[in-house]
């Protein structure tokens, strides 16, 4: 692990800069750019930021799909001090509304359609004050008190004539997660915690400046943002993002530009698999890497006979600054066709403890719990979720786990009623307090079913109050227009009563 990477984003990327120069670092649909060029882009975001008058510890949201762009503000924003806010970009207003309120950004950087989709909260936020949008032509739409600017206009003053002070212990990103109670969460990292985990990872899985990276997993996501943005850059590597992931666009990529590290979650990996894709497609590859939900032994066994290509598995959460757990790359063992999802990188802290904080032996199932400087710092504004996050001097993640004699760790369940979809973590709690906003339902629950494509997919069930004519179709729809794409059930079904205890509490295994 090379401890010289543990640093401030600003000077790893000016460290990388200086070394790889003329070096293409990122690839979109639309534009490449060098090491170099990142840097003077970053910086003049910086700049850009620092002249509006924002201010140190200050947070300006991102609500963009994958881009170069996005990984500008990522890279570029920690340079000017302020606190990058990560949002899914499909988030609906209701979930933009909260994120943007507790967050409180004084500024939000987004594209026009994703602009036009939340337009309406703009007048309700008091606390931000500037609508940055990556667009040629800004809209005619007036906000009082709130100045609008295209990015580029962002960027135009040039870089920064000086670096400004920033510590390596000072917060740098806000990604959200959420707990069993569904309210979304803003897990504060810093620059040491991220800096720490990427080198760690490097070292765990063999990346190096001949490799060529795509990424087709969303870059909001924690996995993405770190393995796919600022790895690529401490590694003097080269990446292509994609727009999105396909089953069959995607190989083509592979194949056009030569990928050699594929960072995926299982269900991109299995739509591969059923797509039938041509094994010369995927011919330059040296591993596939897997994270975000637990991976299907028989899909892995398949995979790696059908295309000769081993699959590496990773176990994260936000809350560590993206993974804890890897199977490495060129190790004598990898258990990842035995169900392990790795052994602990490289100066973290993973043990296995009972619910009373005492750490049990080998081969015993307990709750997972980390230790680390990769670790968050808090959840803002939620001071009694921070203190039960951390209990007897470690992060509690809530999944139940049993570690082998040699190190590996195996996922045997979850203590949080959370779904894993896709690799996109869903909270029932969420979608439940949804569904009762709807006039006519009584009641609601929610549980995870299984799905050969996405390993499971929300479930509802639904109870009308009397006399409600409200149909399963209806109630589909009002989920819709009320959470984000991954998290809509597939299934509602209407039962006349929900399973309880005597004390109230539903029994959600019997719904599953």
């Amino acid at each position: 692990m090379e401890m010289n990477l543990v640093t401030t984003m600003p000077r790893l990327i000016k460290m990388k800069a200086e070394q790889y120069k003329d070096k293409v670092a990122f690839i979109d649909d639309t534009r490449q750019i060098t090491y170099k060029q990142l840097d003077e882009n970053t910086s003049a975001v910086a700049k850009g930021i620092v002249d509006l008058g924002l201010k140190k510890g200050d947070r300006v949201l991102t609500y963009m799909g994958n881009s170069i762009d996005l990984v500008e503000l990522y890279l570029g924003l920690p340079r000017s001090g302020t606190v990058c806010v990560f949002t899914n970009p499909a988030f609906t207003p209701r979930e933009m509304n909260h994120l943007l309120t507790d967050s409180k950004a004084r500024a939000i950087v987004t594209d026009m359609p994703l602009y036009e989709r939340i337009k309406s909260l703009y007048n309700e936020l008091p606390d931000l004050k500037y609508i940055i949008i990556s667009c040629d032509e800004l809209p005619k739409d007036v906000y009082p008190g709130k100045k609008m600017l295209k990015f580029d206009q962002l960027k135009a003053g040039g870089p920064l004539a000086k670096e400004l002070d920033i510590d390596i212990l000072d917060p740098v990103w806000l990604q959200y997660t959420s707990g069993t109670t569904g309210t979304p969460k803003g897990a504060e990292l810093t620059h040491e915690g991220l800096t720490f985990i990427m080198s760690a990872m490097i070292e765990a899985m063999a990346i190096t400046d001949k490799d060529m990276l795509i990424c087709s997993l969303p870059l909001f996501h924690a996995y993405a943002a770190n393995f796919c943005c600022m790895m690529i850059v401490a590694a003097g590597a080269t990446e292509v993002i994609e727009a999105r992931f396909s089953p069959t666009g995607t190989p083509d990529t592979i194949q056009k530009y030569g990928v050699t590290v594929y960072p995926a979650v299982p269900t991109m990996l299995t739509y591969i698999l059923n797509a039938k894709i041509p094994k010369e497609k995927l011919s330059s590859l040296r591993y596939c890497m897997s994270g975000g939900s637990v991976l299907n032994l028989q899909m892995v066994a398949e995979f790696e006979k059908t295309y000769g290509i081993k699959i590496h598995d990773a176990w994260g959460t936000t809350e560590v600054s993206s993974f804890s757990l890897m199977t490495r790359a060129g190790a004598f063992k990898n258990k990842t066709g035995q169900g392990s999802c790795g052994i602990a990188l490289s100066g973290t802290f993973v043990k296995v403890f009972d619910k009373d904080g005492k750490e049990v032996p080998r081969g015993q199932e307990g709750e997972m719990v980390i230790k680390g400087p990769h670790v968050m710092t808090q959840y803002i504004n939620q001071p009694e979720a921070t203190v039960e996050a951390f209990r007897h001097g470690h992060f509690w993640t809530g999944d139940l786990v049993i570690q082998d004699e040699d190190g590996f760790f195996y996922i045997k369940g979850r203590n949080k009623e959370l779904i894993i979809s896709g690799g996109y973590n869903i909270y029932p709690k969420e979608i439940e307090d949804v569904l009762l906003s709807k006039k006519g339902i009584l009641e609601a629950a929610v549980v995870g079913v299984a799905d050969p494509g996405k390993g499971e997919v929300p479930k509802a069930f639904v109870v009308l109050e009397e006399g409600s004519k409200l149909t399963e179709e209806e109630i589909l729809n009002y989920l819709k227009e009320n959470v984000a794409r991954y998290k809509q059930p597939k299934y509602v079904q209407i039962i006349k009563e929900i399973p309880k205890t005597p004390s109230g509490k539903t029994k959600k295994f019997m719904l599953k």
